[in-house]
């Protein structure tokens, strides 16, 4: 009887041993961060952009390429080697539907191009006046989009000779040094410009560069000396830029014409002109007044230098502001080589 009481109750022992491992184990009884968890779904395929740049995409109008450079997380802000935005290239080619999508993606209707061949400032607005595309031009006023020179409000000021205006921007803390789009001008070169005296002094007094450049490598003295030749100025204004020379060069202002390619355009100096070339300078690049360096090398009747600038790209049919083409003055000065020359290449 007593075997029979110890063998229960071992077999008791058994199966209860057998259920509690059976318990310990069973998927059913687990806690529920011990559950087996389920394999996370697979990711969605990542976007991949176009072997195509986004620049490239944008100023050709290839509106599928921008968008895949979108979905692949491409900075619609991204500036390439020479200062551009997307938004700038679409702009001045014309791309009203590329220019449409970049501006619904948050980019920057005001830009600025970076360095000289950035345009010095100048916006997607600028680009598109400059290059004649009025859908753009209207597109981009929508959003808000200004010129290089409305967001320069200091430059404004000093072209107007305002001095008020320029005493209230410089105590808001406006950049005296802040460049004008695309010419690269600063409120002293325009105020030196202009012969607006008091507000040049008032520039130098609160740090303006006396030094400082426009794309063509002109200073402020240069420009209150009278760079332009046969410039119609009043004798006042003639007086007043006397004064600003004298003051610039009081503070230390030089003349940048040994820079310039406006200088080397003039003077004959082929070897300079190609320099300028090598090191990236626009061919095309205009002063204050619309002069480019092919204009001056024809107003000076330099054929070799005229032939190298339209080989680089040279526009034979730039106008100065005075209207003024190349072949205008090849034509008043008597210059019938020259003006076969610029005929040969579609001079006007």
């Amino acid at each position: 009887m007593k075997h029979l009481l110890l063998t229960t109750i071992a077999a008791v022992l058994v199966v209860g041993c057998g259920e509690s491992q059976q318990s310990a184990t069973s998927p059913e009884t687990k806690p529920a961060a011990e559950a087996a968890t389920p394999e996370p779904p697979p990711e969605p395929p990542t976007a991949k952009a176009p072997d195509i740049s986004i620049h490239d995409a944008a100023m050709r109008g290839n509106i599928e390429a921008v968008k895949q450079h979108i979905a692949a997380g491409t900075d619609v802000e991204a500036k390439d080697k020479d200062g551009w935005t997307p938004l700038h290239l679409a702009a001045s080619t014309g791309r009203k539907e590329v220019s449409e999508l970049l501006i619904a993606k948050d980019a920057d209707v005001n830009a600025k191009g970076e360095g000289r061949r950035g345009g010095g400032g100048m916006t997607p607005l600028d680009l598109a006046v400059k290059f004649h595309k009025p859908e753009i031009v209207a597109l981009l006023s929508l959003h808000g989009g200004k010129t290089g020179e409305e967001l320069n409000v200091l430059v404004v000021a000093a072209k107007k000779g305002d001095i008020e205006a320029v005493k209230q921007h410089i105590a808001a803390g406006a950049d005296v040094n802040a460049k004008e789009g695309g010419f690269e001008n600063t409120p002293l070169i325009i105020a030196a410009s202009q012969g607006h005296k008091e507000i040049a002094e008032l520039l130098i007094t609160n740090g303006a560069d006396v030094n400082a450049k426009d794309v063509g490598g002109l200073t402020p003295l240069d420009w209150a000396t009278g760079w332009l030749p046969f410039r119609n100025t009043p004798s006042e204004t003639k007086a007043a830029k006397k004064e600003i020379a004298d003051l610039l060069r009081k503070h230390g202002g030089k003349s940048g014409g040994e820079d310039s390619i406006y200088v080397a355009a003039k003077t004959g100096n082929i070897k300079a002109v190609k320099q300028h070339i090598a090191a990236g300078t626009d061919v095309n690049v205009r002063d204050g007044e619309g002069w480019t360096p092919l204009l001056r090398a024809a107003f000076w009747g330099h054929k070799e230098i005229v032939e190298l600038l339209i080989a680089e790209g040279a526009d034979v049919n730039a106008n100065a502001n005075d209207g003024k083409t190349p072949l205008d003055s090849a034509i008043r000065y008597n210059r019938p080589e020259l003006a076969d020359l610029l005929r040969k290449h579609g001079g006007k």
